[in-house]
């Protein structure tokens, strides 16, 4: 039996980025910060999405 090694922060990050420029999304900083406090345990899903919010209505 294999143990499943899951992606590190980084590595996750670095998937998302892709996928986001490929799609022509380009993440800001502060989407990348979010994204790695949502990542390492800081922020639950639900605040890393009101902060996403937050930070995209104060961008405009």
């Amino acid at each position: 039996m294999s143990t499943r090694i899951g992606p590190t922060t980084d590595q996750a990050l670095a998937g998302a980025l892709v996928g986001h420029r490929m799609a022509g999304m380009e993440p800001t900083e502060t989407d990348r910060a979010i994204a790695r406090r949502q990542l390492s345990g800081e922020l639950t899903v639900d605040d890393a999405v009101r902060e996403a919010i937050a930070a995209a209505v104060h961008a405009r």
